[in-house]
């Protein structure tokens, strides 16, 4: 009996070393992210988990996470909602990885599907967004094809997007009506000074006309 409780004491004590310290707070308002079982890269073995976080204050905050099955898994990010914590529509959502065998975890680089789901990484009210594959670095970019520095490689926004698109079009727009008025005005110049030379040049000729009767 006693070897029997020792047992079941240290499936315990190993169950309760296997958890993660992430919490977070489940609320009325939420945003799915489907990862596949197949995902490219997704190196997870059954029990790891992956949980999706968000930044706070310069702190790392998780919003909720979901156990590795093998198979296809749906990952729910909870928002703010009263005075429950979460996410809040707009704000950009982080996956990491919790290993449960090596008891570590990383941060994921997924690529996210938004050609068949229009959600991305931004948490939205009743958002979804479903991830391609994960890749196995960190490359910084501006993420947001709105943008003209729009890396379609970058997997995590760095904070270089500064020209909109619709801007740098009314900036292309002004430069060549800007364009357009200079060489107008230095059309103008130029028929200007042609029409001087042209006066000065029958201005000589009526001079030398001139001289050459006074001298007849």
């Amino acid at each position: 009996m006693r070897g029997l409780f020792i047992f079941l004491l240290g499936i315990g004590a190993n169950s309760l070393w296997a958890q993660t310290s992430w919490v977070y707070d489940v609320t009325d308002i939420s945003h799915n992210i489907m990862i596949p079982g197949d995902a490219e890269n997704a190196n997870f073995a059954i029990g790891d988990l992956i949980g999706v976080f968000y930044q706070s204050n310069g702190d790392k905050v998780c919003a909720g996470y979901s156990e590795w099955t093998g198979d296809n898994i749906a990952l729910t990010a909870f928002g703010a909602s009263f005075t429950f914590n979460g996410l809040v529509s707009g704000q950009e959502m982080f996956l990491y990885h919790w290993d449960s065998q090596a008891q570590t975890e990383a941060q994921l680089y997924p690529v996210f599907n938004t050609i068949d789901f229009i959600n991305g990484d931004t948490f939205l009210i009743n958002g979804l967004s479903a991830i391609s594959y994960f890749n196995t670095a960190y490359i910084p970019g501006c993420t947001d094809a709105n943008y003209v520095e729009f890396d379609e490689n970058a997997l995590q926004d760095d904070g270089s997007c500064s020209v909109v698109w619709s801007d740098a079009y009314q900036l292309i727009i002004s430069s060549i009506d800007s364009l357009e008025t200079t060489l107008t005005d230095l059309n103008l110049e130029n028929d200007s000074l042609q029409l001087q030379t042209t006066l000065l040049s029958v201005e000589l000729e009526s001079e030398e006309q001139y001289s050459d009767s006074l001298s007849t």
